[in-house]
């Protein structure tokens, strides 16, 4: 029958698509069931409070810590952190829209390439440890392409991973790590935009539900109190979820590895849109990937709409 796609199951049996992609989705769905979310949570600009991030690195479960360069005791608590066991991050300063942010170590787009690289590279020295790094702030600059290829390359050499804060919409950043074959992830949910315990909890319980719902989320913190206290009872939080908090890597590794332009598609979304992605090659997706059209249509199937928040 013409258009029709048919798997061959015995002899004088076919399977139309249909029941192939009915069967396919419920093998996807106990999948889920056997293999326990995981959710990142990423607490920035640790390096200026050393109580608060001490207690961050005595923390029972694995959040990771993006710490600030050039901060009193930043190199400290990396140091404190990876003998915790803790994953230690580079929190990167970048330019905002916002000039009352400016900061004397900071990227910026009036930066060379070179200047750039080279100011990226005393922040990685500051560090101690760090298996990856996030913006600071950086809505400004994180919408400029020539300068986040510029820390791209920087980061590749390095062999590091880039998350996206996602300080503001306009973000090139994340396709911009994609397209130099970076592991990369962006933020899905701010954790304390609000410094209050119960505001803070249910954005905790938001990150969950995401990461329950998709498999995986990133959640992004700071180093309040408020915040301190609501990640201690994490246990109860997480119990009968089966979401696990993983370090970021680990997250990155599981879901976005390294030089991986688009994500494997579910079944369904597969079935949605056959014209689109059936019978294509990994080199053929890359390359519709790369015209503007068919990535807005790839992305409507791969990244669900997630309402966005913004830092600064």
């Amino acid at each position: 029958m013409p258009g029709t796609f048919c798997l061959k199951s015995c002899p004088n049996r076919w399977i139309d698509v249909t029941r192939y992609c009915l069967l396919a989705a419920l093998l996807w769905s106990f999948s889920s069931l056997i293999n326990a979310a995981e959710l990142a949570i990423i607490i920035d600009d640790v390096g200026y409070n050393a109580t608060a991030g001490q207690q961050l690195v005595e923390l029972n479960h694995a959040v990771t810590l993006a710490v600030l360069p050039f901060t009193p005791h930043g190199k400290k608590l990396a140091n404190s952190g990876a003998r915790y066991g803790k994953e230690i991050m580079l929190h990167a300063p970048m330019s905002a829209t916002r000039p009352d942010y400016a900061d004397k170590h900071m990227l910026t787009g009036s930066m060379s390439n070179s200047q750039l690289q080279a100011l990226l590279k005393r922040m990685l020295a500051e560090v101690p440890h760090a298996r990856g790094i996030n913006n600071h702030m950086g809505s400004q600059l994180t919408r400029e392409t020539g300068a986040m290829h510029a820390l791209m390359h920087v980061l590749a050499d390095r062999q590091l991973y880039f998350i996206d804060s996602r300080t503001t919409d306009k973000t090139v950043a994340l396709d911009t790590a994609r397209e130099n074959g970076l592991p990369a992830m962006k933020r899905d949910v701010f954790l304390d935009n609000r410094r209050e315990k119960t505001a803070i909890t249910r954005q905790v319980q938001q990150a969950i539900q995401l990461a329950q719902r998709q498999g995986y989320a990133v959640a992004i913190g700071h180093p309040y109190p408020e915040t301190i206290a609501v990640l201690k009872q994490l246990d109860a939080l997480l119990a009968d979820t089966g979401v696990t908090v993983v370090p970021a890597s680990q997250l990155i590794a599981q879901h976005a590895p390294a030089a991986t332009y688009l994500p494997k598609p579910l079944p369904l979304a597969l079935c949605a849109a056959p014209p689109l992605l059936l019978w294509r090659t990994d080199a053929e997706l890359n390359r519709l990937w790369q015209d503007q059209q068919h990535r807005s249509r790839l992305k409507k199937l791969f990244y669900p709409d997630i309402v966005t928040q913004f830092e600064r």
